[in-house]
């Protein structure tokens, strides 16, 4: 069970959710969805999700204010390397990286997009392994 990979899915809407759990468990993902910023905070004590997903209206107001965005944001880089951090909105563009690293996420995608949402990581993910899985192996070998 350990090496099963696990996601937590924060989207507000329900038919949205449902949509990228089906999406991660087809990739192999153990999905998990939490309704409060306090719920997902307590569960990441517990757990080391190797994808996060969240809507930027998760827990109401602006992405900025979010907390949880601010917890992942000033995660120790040693824990947060390891997190795909996925945020969807209205007011992202579908695979625009720029806009990504703006946000500090890996992947950003915008709600007309979540139906696809399962093709959108296959094409992602692979993509995020050759740009930084060299450099995390070498951390590896490094001791950090």
């Amino acid at each position: 069970v350990s090496d099963i990979p696990q996601a937590i899915v924060l989207v507000p809407d329900e038919t949205m959710r449902e949509q990228i759990v089906t999406a991660l468990t087809g990739l192999g993902y153990r999905a998990e969805t939490a309704d409060s910023v306090d719920d997902v905070m307590e569960k990441m004590q517990f757990f080391n999700y190797s994808s996060i997903v969240m809507h930027a209206s998760f827990a109401g107001g602006a992405l900025s204010e979010n907390l949880f965005h601010k917890h992942l944001c000033g995660m120790n880089m040693s824990r947060r390397r390891y997190i795909f951090y996925v945020l969807i909105g209205n007011e992202f563009k579908t695979f625009y990286n720029l806009q990504a690293l703006a946000n500090s996420a890996n992947l950003v995608v915008n709600d007309k997009d979540t139906g696809h949402f399962g093709v959108i990581l296959r094409k992602s993910i692979p993509e995020y392994e050759e740009l930084f899985g060299p450099y995390m192996e070498e951390l590896k070998v490094q001791g950090r």
